[in-house]
């Protein structure tokens, strides 16, 4: 969903950079998390955030799940920190930074309705693409096709995450 409204998205990173990067830390001269470590960690907010939060506060098994996915693919990146060699006060700080902003009345107002907005046109994407898929002729590939929008449901295991 994000590549098709680049203009949006950007605009919306740069309101979110600036927001949030008083708390950010300094670790070893630089700040904490990076550039790259930040967006990743903005795109995969709007893609994971849970459908119908009723008041728009992550649950604290979220906060988690998504601390650790970041940190996962900044061990995976080997920019700051690897799982090879841990960089324990960059992670650290990028993890207080994510607990930072999640409980951040200030860039939740600015988030959700951006959030909102792409999930509410992803799902029409998504009924689309699968419209498509169950109409054209041949055999439909839909061997799995989820009953509600449940967050952490993984089509390789067949068996919903716990949150």
């Amino acid at each position: 969903m994000l590549p098709e409204i680049p203009l949006a998205w950007n605009h919306q990173l740069r309101i979110w950079r600036k927001l949030n990067r008083k708390k950010k830390a300094i670790i070893g001269g630089a700040e904490a998390p990076d550039p790259s470590d930040e967006y990743l960690l903005y795109q995969t907010l709007v893609g994971a955030w849970p459908y119908g939060t009723a008041n728009g506060s992550p649950t604290p098994d979220f906060v988690v799940r998504i601390s650790n996915y970041i940190l996962k693919g900044m061990r995976e990146a080997k920019q700051k920190t690897s799982w090879a060699r841990h960089n324990e006060p960059y992670e650290s700080a990028v993890g207080d930074f994510i607990n930072s902003i999640l409980q951040s009345t200030e860039f939740l107002e600015t988030f959700l309705p951006f959030q909102r907005t792409t999930a509410h046109f992803g799902m029409l994407n998504g009924l689309s693409q699968t419209l498509i898929k169950l109409t054209v002729p041949g055999v439909p590939d839909a061997w799995l096709i989820p009953t509600t929008v449940t967050p952490w449901t993984s089509p390789f295991v067949r068996e919903r995450c716990s949150d």
